[in-house]
């Protein structure tokens, strides 16, 4: 299992969330000028705030851009976001963001590095 938790395709007919991710996620690093992220997020409706080895420290939505003031994307993203792994079985985990009201979230590998943002159809 830990090379499909590192984003790695498998064999089999088993319905993990690899398969269904959205790889073309708007990305910027924690020093981003707000005004990047907001046109971002305008494009997207996310930005996923990574560092420069791709691990995820926050994101920032319409939401958080309208509740918090600041300068750049570390000052006004939402830090320490939910994430899953590309491992975890579809079906469970739709039923998980269903029963909390969750539209998408971030998928990462066993690093934290971000893969892509997984919603259900």
């Amino acid at each position: 299992m830990d090379w499909v938790a590192r984003g790695r395709d498998y064999e089999g007919d088993a319905d993990f969330v690899s398969r269904h991710l959205n790889r073309h996620v708007a990305r910027c690093s924690p020093a981003t000028p707000v005004d990047d992220v907001r046109a971002l997020v305008d494009r997207d409706g996310i930005c996923v705030v990574v560092n420069d080895a791709g691990v995820v420290f926050g994101a920032a939505d319409a939401k958080t851009l309208a509740a918090r003031q600041g300068a750049t994307a570390e000052e006004v993203m939402r830090p320490g976001i939910s994430t899953v792994r590309p491992s975890e079985e579809r079906d469970k985990l739709d039923e998980r963001l269903a029963s909390r009201h969750v539209q998408r979230i971030v998928v990462t590998d066993v690093e934290g590095q971000l893969l892509g943002l997984y919603s259900p159809e």
